[in-house]
C-alpha cells in the first residue's frame, strides 16, 4: 500500500510538472512575434497579442486569454481606447458633414459606415510592446483588417500633450477597414482638420503659470526648426511642446533611431534644432538644464554594440563645449539620460536663437547569424527655461 501511495504521489507530481511545463511553453509561444501578410505589406504583431484570423480575412484577438494592457480610469473605463474612439468619431463627423470631407470620401471611394465600425473596443487592442511597421520603423500603432493595435505609452503621451494626431487616427481606421493608406496617401488630407472637430484629451486639468513667470509669449513653437537624418522622417514627425506649468520645451523625436545588424555595422543619426526666443524689455532667459533621453534595445549581445552620443547647446553667434556619452548596449534594454547643467543666459530684451545639436553613432564589432538587430534611440530633448529680471 505504501508503494502504491508513493506511486500515486509521483504520478501526481509529474502530471503537475507537465501542466506547468505546458503553461510555460504556451506563454513562451505567445511572446514569439507573429508575421502576417496584408496585401503587399508584411506586418509583425507582438506575440503577446493572440491573433485569430476570421473567415472573411479580418483579424480579432482571443478574448479568453488576452487582457489588453492599458491605463484605466474611473468605473473601469479604458481611457486610451475611449479617447481614440471619440477622436475617430470626430474624424468621421468631419468627413460626413463638411465639403472638404465629402471631397476626401468621394475621391477615395470611402465607406463611412465601414470606417465607423472600426471604432469599437473589440477592434482596438493595446500593448506595452514596441510596434514595428513593414519598413522596420518603430510606430505608435499598427492597423490590420479588423483590428487596430495601439502602443499604450505613446498614445497616452499624445493625449496628455493634446497633439494633432487626428490624421493618425484616420490612418489606422482606414487600415482596419482594409483600405490602403500607405504613406498616408488619404489621411494626410486631414492634417489641418478644423478646430471645431478637435477635443480636449488631457486626463488632468491644466492650471496655468503666473503671467509674470510664464514664457508662453516668448516661444513660438511652430517656428522651431528640426533638421537631420534623425528627425526628418515625414511619417515619424518630431513633436515640439511647451509645458505651461514648468516653462519646459519638450521635443519628442520619433525617428532618431540608429540600427546595427550583421549587414550594417555602423549607423549614424543626427538632429539639429533651432529655437527662436524673443525677450521683452527688461527681461532675460536662463536655460538652466537640458536633458537628452533615450533607450538602447539590443537583441544580441554578440554584436558588441556601442552607442556614442554627442550633444551641444549654444546661442547663435556663440560657442559651447561638446559633451559626449558612450553607452555599451550589453544584452538588455535600458534607458539613458544625458544631462547638461551649465547655464546658458540670453541678453536683456534681445532676440536669440538657441541651437541644439545631437548626434548618435552606433558601432558594432561582433557577428550574428539570425538577423538580430541592436538599436539606440534618442527619444526626447527637454529644455528648462526661467524668465527673470535683468540685473
Amino acid at each position: 500500500m505504501k508503494t502504491n501511495h508513493l506511486s500515486i504521489l509521483a504520478l501526481a507530481f509529474f502530471v503537475s510538472l507537465s501542466a506547468q511545463a505546458n503553461s510555460l511553453l504556451n506563454a513562451l509561444e505567445l511572446k514569439i512575434p507573429q508575421i502576417i501578410q496584408i496585401g503587399n505589406r508584411t506586418v509583425t504583431i507582438p506575440g503577446s497579442i493572440p491573433l485569430i484570423k476570421l473567415p472573411d480575412g479580418r483579424y480579432t484577438t482571443d478574448k479568453t486569454i488576452f487582457s489588453p494592457a492599458g491605463h484605466k480610469v474611473g468605473n473601469g473605463g479604458d481611457y486610451i481606447r475611449s479617447t481614440f474612439i471619440r477622436m475617430g468619431e470626430n474624424v468621421n463627423e468631419y468627413l460626413e458633414t463638411t465639403d472638404a470631407g465629402h471631397l476626401i470620401v468621394s475621391k477615395n471611394d470611402l465607406n463611412l459606415v465601414e470606417l465607423k465600425a472600426t471604432l469599437t473596443t473589440e477592434r482596438i487592442a493595446l500593448t506595452n510592446e514596441i510596434l514595428v511597421d513593414n519598413t522596420g520603423s518603430i510606430v505608435d500603432a499598427i492597423g490590420v483588417p479588423g483590428l487596430i493595435i495601439l502602443n499604450s505609452a505613446n498614445w497616452l503621451d499624445h493625449f496628455e500633450k493634446e497633439r494633432n494626431v487626428y490624421y493618425l487616427v484616420l490612418h489606422e481606421m482606414l487600415r482596419s477597414s482594409a483600405v490602403n493608406d500607405d504613406d498616408f496617401v488619404i489621411s494626410k488630407d486631414i492634417v489641418n482638420i478644423p478646430s471645431q472637430f478637435k477635443m480636449s484629451t488631457r486626463l488632468l486639468p491644466l492650471v496655468p503659470m503666473l503671467e509674470s513667470d510664464s514664457i508662453v509669449e516668448l516661444v513660438t513653437l511652430d517656428k522651431i526648426t528640426v533638421q537631420g537624418t534623425g528627425c526628418s522622417a515625414a511619417k515619424s514627425p518630431a513633436y515640439t511642446e511647451l509645458d505651461l506649468t514648468k516653462n519646459l520645451i519638450d521635443i519628442t523625436l520619433k525617428s532618431f533611431i540608429a540600427t546595427n545588424s550583421q549587414a550594417r555595422k555602423i549607423d549614424y543619426k543626427a538632429c539639429n534644432l533651432s529655437v527662436p526666443l524673443k525677450l521683452p524689455s527688461g527681461k532675460r532667459l536662463t536655460i538652466s538644464l537640458i536633458d537628452v533621453s533615450g533607450e538602447v534595445r539590443p537583441q544580441s549581445a554578440d554584436l558588441k554594440s556601442t552607442s556614442t552620443l554627442k550633444f551641444e547647446a549654444f546661442l547663435a553667434g556663440s560657442t559651447n563645449k561638446v559633451q559626449q556619452k558612450v553607452v555599451a548596449l550589453g544584452s538588455n534594454a535600458r534607458t539613458f539620460l544625458f544631462r547638461k547643467t551649465d547655464v546658458i543666459t540670453t541678453g536683456c530684451g534681445t532676440s536669440e536663437i538657441l541651437r541644439l545639436n545631437v548626434n548618435n553613432a552606433l558601432v558594432s564589432k561582433g557577428s550574428v547569424a539570425n538577423g538580430e538587430i541592436n538599436q539606440s534611440q534618442v527619444k526626447k530633448i527637454s529644455v528648462y527655461l526661467n524668465l527673470e529680471d535683468c540685473p
